[in-house]
C-alpha cells in the first residue's frame, strides 16, 4: 500500500485513493512487527534443521532485508507531506466551503481564548486536518481522508481511568516487595 502512496505522491495532486490507502496504511502500521516475524522465522529454522536439511536461501536474506528498511523508511517517511498533496474526496469545492475561514467570536485584546470545539471545528483523527462539519450534531466525514470525524474521541475518560488504574498496579508491586 505503502509503495503504491509513494509512487502516486511523485506527481501531485495525488488521487483520491491514494489518500485511502495511506489512511489504512497508517492504521495498520502499528501492527506489522516484521522484526517478530523474522525472530519467528528464524526460531522455526533452527528447530526444523534438526529434523531436515533446511537451506535458506534468497528469501531469508530478504527478510533480514526488509527488516532492516521498514523501520528505516517508518522514520524517515512524513504522513504530512503526503496529505497536503492528496486531492479532497469530495472535491475542492465542497470541501472548502467547510473550511474554517477565520475564527470568530474572538478578541484578541482581551485575553479571552476561544476553543476549536466552541468555533464548531473538529480535527480529522487520521490525517489531522482542522475542519467545520456540514452538520452541527453529526461530525460526518473528514472531506480529505474520508475517515469518519468525532466531535469528542470516544470513552476518552474511560480509557484515562483504565490507563491510571493500570499503571498504579503495575507500580504498587515494586514497592511491597522491598
Amino acid at each position: 500500500m505503502m509503495l503504491a502512496v509513494l509512487l502516486a505522491a511523485r506527481r501531485p495532486p495525488l488521487p483520491h485513493w491514494s489518500g485511502e490507502l495511506l489512511r489504512w496504511a497508517l492504521h495498520m502500521h502499528p501492527w506489522a512487527m516484521y522484526d517478530v516475524m523474522l525472530l519467528g522465522i528464524l526460531v522455526a529454522l533452527i528447530k526444523i534443521a534438526q529434523l531436515a536439511t533446511v537451506d535458506p536461501g534468497v528469501g531469508l536474506f530478504a527478510m533480514g532485508l526488509l527488516a532492516v528498511l521498514l523501520p528505516a523508511i517508518a522514520v524517515t517517511f512524513d504522513a504530512r507531506e503526503v496529505w497536503k498533496r492528496v486531492e479532497w474526496k469530495h472535491g475542492d469545492d465542497l470541501a472548502a466551503r467547510h473550511l474554517p475561514t477565520r475564527i470568530t467570536g474572538a478578541r484578541p485584546m482581551s485575553g479571552a481564548v476561544v476553543t476549536g470545539a466552541q468555533a464548531g471545528l473538529v480535527s480529522c483523527e487520521t490525517c489531522k486536518l482542522l475542519t467545520r462539519p456540514v452538520h452541527a450534531e453529526h461530525a460526518g466525514h473528514c472531506p480529505r481522508c474520508g475517515a469518519t470525524l468525532e466531535v469528542r474521541r470516544v470513552q476518552s475518560l474511560q480509557r484515562t481511568w483504565a490507563l491510571i488504574i493500570a499503571a498504579a498496579i503495575c507500580y504498587v508491586p515494586p514497592i511491597c516487595c522491598r
